[in-house]
C-alpha cells in the first residue's frame, strides 16, 4: 500500500469523477462539498479548522457507490478504496460519515471496535453533518433528511434503529457548536447551495 500521500481537492475531484464518471450519486458529492466547505468557513471564524480537508472528504464521502449502494457498504468500500490509494485520513471520513449505521463486528478486517469510526475530530463531524443537510443535490433539513431516510429504509428496521442514534448524535453535534455558528447548520447549506449544484 503506497504511504500516506497529499491528497490536493483538484486530485480529489478527479478521483472522484474517474470513479463516478456520470452517476448521479457525483452531483451529491458536489453539493454535500459545497455545504461542509461553508460550514468549515463558519466553525472557522471562531476556532481553528482545516476546511480543506473538510471539503475533500465530504467530495469523497460516497465513493465507494462506484462499488455499492448498499447504505452501509458504500461507506466501507470507500474506506477500502482510499485506504488502499494511501489516503488514510479521507477513507476513514467515508467511514465516519456512516455514523452508527456501520457494525464494527460486521467488517472485523477493518480494525475498529466498538465506536472508534466515529468522528474523532470537528472536521470528521462536519462531513455526516454536511450529508444530512442535502437531500440529492439540494439542501434540506435535518428533520426532512432523517424522515426521508426512515421512509427509504423503513423495512430494515435494524438500519432504522441505528439511523435513531445517528439522528441522536448529529443533533448533538448541532447543539455543541451552535457558539461557533453565527446561522443555523440548514441557513448555511441553504446558502452554500441557492439553486442546488449546477
Amino acid at each position: 500500500m503506497p504511504g500516506d500521500a497529499v491528497l490536493t481537492l483538484e486530485a480529489a475531484r478527479a478521483l472522484l469523477q474517474t470513479h463516478a464518471k456520470d452517476a448521479p450519486w457525483l452531483r451529491h458529492c458536489e453539493a454535500v462539498a459545497r455545504v461542509a466547505a461553508a460550514l468549515a468557513a463558519a466553525v472557522g471564524a471562531r476556532r481553528p479548522v482545516d476546511g480543506g480537508f473538510v471539503e475533500r472528504a465530504a467530495l469523497l464521502h460516497d465513493l465507494g457507490r462506484c462499488r455499492s449502494h448498499d447504505p452501509v457498504l458504500h461507506g466501507v468500500e470507500g474506506y477500502r478504496l482510499l485506504s488502499g490509494l494511501g489516503h488514510p485520513r479521507e477513507a476513514r471520513a467515508c467511514l465516519a460519515h456512516l455514523l452508527f449505521a456501520f457494525d464494527p463486528a460486521a467488517h472485523p478486517d477493518l480494525g475498529f471496535r466498538g465506536d472508534e469510526h466515529l468522528p474523532r475530530s470537528p472536521e470528521e463531524a462536519l462531513v455526516p453533518l454536511a450529508d444530512f443537510l442535502v437531500e440529492g443535490e439540494r439542501p434540506t433539513t435535518l428533520d426532512a433528511r432523517f424522515a426521508s431516510l426512515r421512509s427509504r429504509y423503513a423495512e430494515d428496521g435494524e438500519f432504522v434503529r441505528r439511523l435513531g442514534r445517528s439522528e441522536a448524535w448529529t443533533r448533538e453535534l448541532v447543539r455543541s457548536l451552535a457558539p461557533a455558528f453565527a446561522e443555523s447548520p440548514e441557513t448555511i447549506a441553504r446558502q452554500a447551495l441557492p439553486d442546488g449544484v449546477g
